[in-house]
C-alpha cells in the first residue's frame, strides 16, 4: 500500500484537536475541515491546513461527504480519518472512499456490517470471550419464556426497559420486588407489578425489543419517548433539487452519449461550415430567458429591484444590448467598460462604475454625467472630494463594504471592512466633508459562491450600515448593491457532484437577500433599492464552444488523449471547470477518461483532464458548454487568432457578432523601424 504522507480529519472540536497532535507525532501532513460555526476554533491553528466545508448543520459540513471527499482530494490528501461519531460507521462513506483511491482510516465494510447486526455481535463478543450484558440469546418465542428470564435479570438487579400490551406500546413505571424498570405490562402482571401507564398505539403483529428482553427483532427505544412525541419541530420548507448524474456504468461514467446536432434549432455542422472552426455561439433565447426569470425571482420577494450588466463577463456589443432591452443597467470597471456602455446606448446617470484604479480623468467624466461612483478606498475618496470641489458637483456615490459572511478566505481586497470600523470610517468622513452625497451601498463577497446563505450575512450587515447612517445622520440610503458572484452551472474542478445539483438555484440566493433586507428593520415606505450586478449565473449556459478533433495519441501512463483545433487561449474557463462534452454524431465504442488537449505548445494547455469518451475519429465535431462567462472578455491572441462569435437569435436566425480574427487584425497596430526595412 502507498505510504501515507497526508491525513484530512473528518471531525471537530476535541476529537480534531487529539487527531492532529498524534498525526504530527508520526511525522505527517494534518489537513483539518470545519464548518462555518467552527471557523474560530482555536485548534485549527495547529493544523498544516484547513478547508471549509459548509455551513453551521452537521448536515451541511461534517456529514456532507460530497464536500469531505472534494476537500481530501483538493489537499491531496491519502487518507481520512473520521474520528467518532459523525461518518465514523457510514459504511457507504468508506465505500466512496475506496472508489476515491483514499484510505479509510477505521473499520472495514465488514466489520462494521458485523456490528450493525446487535444479535451477531453480541454473539461474535461471547465467542471472543468478551463479556457480555446478561439477556436473552435472540428472540424470545414465547411470554412464558419472556416471564422467566424476566425474574431472573430482576433478581440480578438488572433495570429492564420497554414493553407492551396487545394493542400499545407502554411507558410505564414497574416496581419489581424494589426494583424499578419498564417492561410489557403482560410479561410481569403475575410477579407483583404495580403500573402507572402512558400508552402511544402500536402494531400488535410487530413484536418488540426490550434491553435484557428480547421479544421479536424490530428495535424499539421507548426511554424519553413520551417527551419527544410531545416536542414541537421546527418547520423547515421542503426542497426538491433534481439530480443530473445521469445513466452510469459501475465506475460512476456514462455508458452511451446522445448527440447533440442542434442549438436552438440550427445545425452544428452547418454552423461550423460557414463560420468556420473553433466557433463560439449564443443563444439570445436563453439569455433573455435567464434574465427574466432572475427579476421575476426577485421582484417576487423584494419590492425594489434593479439589475446592471456586469460588462466583465461579457462585453460584447450584441450580448450587452440584450441584456439592457431587458431593462439592465450597466456596471463597469474601468473607464473602457464605460465607454463601451455609454456606447451601448445606456445613460450615464444608470451606469455603476466599480473598480479601484478609477484616474481623476475617469472621476471628471463620471462626475459631469452624474453616473454613480463606488468609491474603493480612502485615496480615491480624497481625490474625489477634490475634483468635486473643482467641478462644483456634489456627485452621487456608495462605498464599497467587504466582510466576513463565513466563506473564506475573505474578499476584503475591495472597499472599507465593515469588522474593523474602517466603513465606518469613510462614512463619517463622506457626511463630515458634505461634498459627496451618499446615497448608496456596495459589496461584492465573493465568485462563484456555492453557499447562499452567505449572501443574507451580507445582507445584515449592510442593512445594519444603512439603518446605522439613518439613526446617526437622519439619512436614507437609497440602494444597497449586493454585487454579483452568484455560480453558474458549470462544475468546479475537485468537486464531487455535477455544477447542476451542486450549485444554488438563483432562488435561494433571493431568499437569502431579500429576507434579510426585510427583517432588517426598514420602515415599509423607506426600503432601499435592491441592485444586483449579476453576470455568470445569467450568460455562463447561453455560450457554446464548437469544434474539431485533429488526432488522438496514447500518453505514457496509458491514458487515451485528444487534440482539438481549440485551447485555453480562447477557454480561459477551462483552468477551475469540467465543462459538458457532447458530441454531434452517433460514435461507437466504450468510454473511457480521456485528457483533452489545445492545439497550443504548451504543455498547460489543457481543456479537460478527465473526460470520459469513447473514440473520437479526427473531424469529430464537439459542444462545449457552459462557456459563455468570461471567456471572450479573457481569451487571448496567442499562437492562434481568435475565432468568430454568432448569435443565435429567437427566431432561429444566426448572425455574426464577432469576425474571426485575421493577420491583418494582429500587425495594423504593429510598426517596423526603418533601419530594420
Amino acid at each position: 500500500m502507498a505510504k501515507i504522507r497526508r491525513i484530512l480529519i473528518a471531525n471537530r472540536g476535541e476529537i480534531a484537536l487529539r487527531a492532529i497532535r498524534t498525526i504530527k507525532e508520526m511525522g505527517k501532513e494534518a489537513v483539518a475541515v470545519y464548518s462555518t460555526a467552527d471557523k474560530d476554533a482555536s485548534y485549527l491553528r495547529l493544523a498544516d491546513a484547513t478547508i471549509c466545508i459548509g455551513g453551521p448543520k452537521s448536515a451541511e459540513s461534517y456529514l456532507n461527504i460530497p464536500s469531505i471527499i472534494a476537500a481530501a482530494e483538493v489537499s491531496e490528501c491519502d487518507a481520512i480519518f473520521p474520528g467518532y461519531g459523525f461518518l465514523s460507521e457510514n459504511q457507504n462513506f468508506v465505500e466512496i472512499c475506496r472508489f476515491h483511491n483514499i484510505k479509510f482510516i477505521g473499520p472495514s465494510v465488514e466489520v462494521m456490517a458485523l456490528m450493525s447486526d446487535k444479535s451477531k455481535a453480541k454473539q461474535v463478543m461471547k465467542e471472543a470471550g468478551v463479556p457480555v450484558i446478561p439477556g436473552s440469546d435472540g428472540a424470545i418465542k414465547s411470554v412464558e419464556e419472556a416471564k422467566k428470564l424476566a425474574k431472573e435479570l430482576a433478581e440480578r438487579g438488572l433495570r429492564i426497559v420497554s414493553g407492551g400490551t396487545d394493542n400499545h406500546l407502554m411507558l410505564v413505571d414497574v416496581t419489581v420486588m424494589g426494583l424499578t424498570g419498564k417492561v410489557a405490562e403482560q410479561t410481569l402482571d403475575k410477579a407483583g407489578v404495580t403500573v402507572n401507564k402512558n400508552t402511544i398505539p402500536f402494531d400488535k403483529n410487530k413484536p418488540l425489543i426490550a434491553s435484557g428482553i428480547r421479544i421479536g427483532t424490530p428495535a424499539v427505544t421507548t426511554r424519553g419517548m413520551k417527551e419527544k412525541e410531545m416536542e414541537k419541530k421546527s418547520y423547515e420548507r421542503p426542497v426538491i433539487k433534481p439530480l443530473n448524474s445521469g445513466l452510469m456504468n459501475k465506475f460512476g461514467t456514462r455508458t452511451e452519449y446522445t448527440p447533440v446536432t442542434h442549438i436552438d434549432g440550427v445545425s452544428v455542422k452547418s454552423l461550423i461550415e460557414e463560420y468556420g472552426s473553433p466557433l463560439f455561439v449564443f443563444s439570445e433565447r436563453k439569455i433573455r430567458e435567464n434574465i427574466r426569470d432572475a427579476k421575476r425571482i426577485f421582484e417576487t420577494r423584494y419590492p425594489k429591484v434593479q439589475f446592471a450588466w456586469s460588462y466583465k463577463t461579457n462585453y460584447l456589443n450584441a450580448i450587452c444590448r440584450i441584456f439592457h432591452q431587458e431593462g439592465s443597467w450597466a456596471e463597469v470597471v474601468s473607464i473602457f467598460e464605460y465607454h463601451k456602455a455609454v456606447g451601448n446606448g445606456v445613460p450615464p446617470e444608470k451606469i455603476l462604475f466599480n473598480g479601484p484604479d478609477k484616474t481623476d480623468e475617469d472621476l471628471r467624466i463620471s462626475v459631469k454625467n452624474d453616473s454613480l461612483i463606488h468609491i474603493d478606498h480612502l485615496d480615491e475618496l480624497y481625490r474625489l472630494i477634490e475634483i468635486a470641489d473643482e467641478m462644483h458637483k456634489k456627485p452621487r456615490v456608495a462605498i464599497r463594504v467587504n466582510m466576513d459572511t463565513g466563506v473564506y478566505p475573505i474578499w476584503d481586497r475591495f472597499g472599507f471592512n465593515y469588522e474593523n470600523g474602517q466603513a465606518w470610517d469613510a462614512i463619517n468622513k463622506i457626511m463630515a466633508g458634505e461634498k459627496l452625497n451618499l446615497i448608496g451601498l456596495h459589496c461584492h463577497i465573493g465568485t462563484y459562491m456555492l453557499t447562499a446563505s452567505a449572501y443574507g450575512i451580507a445582507a445584515s450587515k449592510m442593512a445594519d450600515l444603512a439603518l446605522g447612517i439613518k439613526r446617526r445622520y437622519k439619512k436614507n440610503i437609497s440602494y444597497i448593491d449586493m454585487g454579483g458572484g452568484f455560480a453558474s452551472k458549470n462544475t468546479l474542478k475537485g468537486s464531487y457532484q455535477l455544477g447542476t445539483d451542486a450549485v444554488p438555484d438563483i432562488s435561494e440566493y433571493a431568499e437569502q437577500i431579500a429576507g434579510s433586507l426585510l427583517n432588517a428593520g426598514f420602515d415599509t415606505d423607506e426600503l432601499p433599492y435592491l441592485y444586483l450586478e449579476t453576470g455568470r449565473a445569467l450568460i455562463d449556459d447561453a455560450g457554446f464552444l464548437l469544434g474539431t478533433v485533429i488526432s488522438n495519441k496514447r500518453l505514457s501512463d496509458g491514458r487515451r488523449s485528444t487534440i482539438m483545433d481549440f485551447g485555453v487561449n480562447i477557454l480561459f474557463t477551462a483552468f477551475w471547470y469540467h465543462f459538458n462534452v457532447e458530441i454531434d454524431r452517433e460514435v461507437s465504442g466504450a468510454t473511457e477518461p480521456c485528457v483533452l488537449f489545445g492545439p497550443l505548445c504548451m504543455n498547460i494547455a489543457v481543456v479537460h483532464d478527465n473526460a470520459h469518451l469513447p473514440p473520437l475519429p479526427r473531424g469529430t465535431r464537439l459542444i462545449l458548454s457552459p462557456v459563455g462567462a468570461y471567456n471572450t472578455t479573457q481569451w487571448i491572441q496567442f499562437i492562434r487568432y481568435r475565432p468568430a462569435v454568432v448569435l443565435i437569435g429567437e427566431g432561429g436566425e444566426v448572425d455574426l457578432i464577432r469576425e474571426a480574427e485575421s493577420l491583418e487584425d494582429i500587425v495594423r497596430r504593429e510598426r517596423v523601424p526603418e533601419r530594420l526595412k
